[in-house]
């Protein structure tokens, strides 16, 4: 059955998501999962047998990092139709980090598919955050560890690798990679500052 996970963290802080949320995240992640953080919360997608046996793990995280609530809202999602039209579809979705949406379960922003007239289903673009969280991960196997846990030079490479590949065009995208260092704004301008005269 394909349910989504919806949870929040609190407390919650003001521009920024917090270490008790970022464990939570990051324990979802270890557990091989896709969670998506939004301005309110963060969603899961996927079969309730992945997702449910998982959850005192992230609750467990979110606590010892300092969490003063954990709540949690699952809903069955329904099925995307079987078609020929959604199926040839299906590998270009995966490629672009996308996912086949029911047309019942379309949300503003969605892109409709449609077939001879009728709108099969929608696909729905992967968050300007989740894509971040890709690249991210990325360049962590590149260099082999958590941004945090980089040294100072590595975390100079890890930047130019991030900017390379376009990651601070992305909003709050300096906040974020910043939180992901375990590093201040000013510092994350700082090696990018480095990158460009070196670039230069």
């Amino acid at each position: 059955m394909d349910v989504r996970l919806e949870f929040t963290v609190e407390p919650f802080l003001e521009g920024s998501p917090g270490p008790h949320v970022r464990a939570a995240v990051d324990e979802a992640r270890r557990q091989g999962l896709a969670p998506e953080m939004g301005p309110f919360g963060t969603t899961i997608d996927g079969e309730a047998a992945r997702l449910l046996p998982g959850l005192g793990a992230i609750v467990g995280a979110a606590v010892d990092a300092g969490a003063s609530r954990v709540a949690f809202a699952v809903s069955r999602r329904q099925a995307v139709p079987t078609h020929p039209f959604l199926t040839a579809l299906a590998p270009l979705a995966d490629a672009l980090g996308a996912q086949v949406v029911p047309s019942d379960d379309m949300a503003p922003g969605d892109v409709p598919l449609a077939f001879d007239g009728e709108v099969l289903a929608g696909i729905r673009l992967p968050r300007a955050r989740g894509l971040l969280d890709r690249l991210i991960a990325e360049v962590e196997r590149e260099l082999g560890g958590k941004l945090s846990d980089l040294v100072r030079d590595d975390k100079q490479q890890a930047v130019k690798l991030l900017n390379d590949r376009g990651a601070f065009s992305l909003r709050r995208s300096v906040e974020d990679v910043a939180d992901a260092l375990g590093v201040s704004r000013i510092t994350v301008y700082n090696y990018l500052n480095a990158v460009t005269r070196r670039g230069s």
